[in-house]
């Protein structure tokens, strides 16, 4: 594949801003779409897959690791060990309630189990708030990253993806049972 960054003409960067490469991304594809004059469904795509790659930092990361490293070699998940228990017991606990709710035939068992609702989206609430906390944290370790760029190990890529990579997916299955026990879904 081509080269992301010089598809959208960016120095191969850590930190990018994503106002910026979001007006480049709707520039180019604009100026490759197959339906415009001259477009061209190639170039579109590899537009497509680049914006994809920049734009998530972790994969960024990774992707940055691998133009400028060549790759590491893969490592453990980060520790997070009090965060991942965080998460592990919320989503369990609400997990476990939804079961409960499916598997219920009556109204009134319904109505008994939506007690349980509330102390499960709080559980589910607070962690999201802690991993979101952490997402700071490490958004806050990419912009140190960057700003020592480009003296900086290919660990230490490999760790930050890897920590934004975990936090992300906590952070979506989080967001996502939420709002499944919010709205009343099983």
């Amino acid at each position: 594949m081509t080269d992301c960054f010089a598809v959208f003409g960016l120095p191969r960067r850590p930190a990018l801003a994503a106002e910026t490469l979001k007006e480049k991304y709707l520039q180019l594809a604009a100026l490759s779409h197959p339906d415009s004059g001259g477009g061209n469904e190639e170039k579109f795509r590899m537009v497509q897959e680049a914006y994809k790659i920049l734009l998530d930092p972790a994969a960024r990361l990774r992707y940055l690791l691998e133009l400028q490293f060549g790759g590491v070699e893969k490592k453990s998940p980060p520790t997070h060990q009090e965060l991942f228990l965080k998460v592990g017991g919320a989503l369990q606990q609400a997990g476990t309630l939804q079961q409960r709710l499916e598997k219920s035939q009556t109204s009134l068992t319904r109505a008994l189990l939506a007690q349980d609702r509330e102390p499960a989206l709080r559980k589910i609430r607070e962690a999201l708030q802690s991993v979101q906390e952490a997402r700071r944290a490490r958004d806050g370790e990419l912009i140190a990253l960057d700003a020592r760029w480009p003296a900086v190990s290919a660990e230490e890529l490999a760790d930050l993806a890897s920590g934004l990579t975990f936090l992300s997916r906590w952070q979506s299955e989080l967001a996502e049972t939420e709002f499944r026990l919010t709205h009343g879904e099983t």
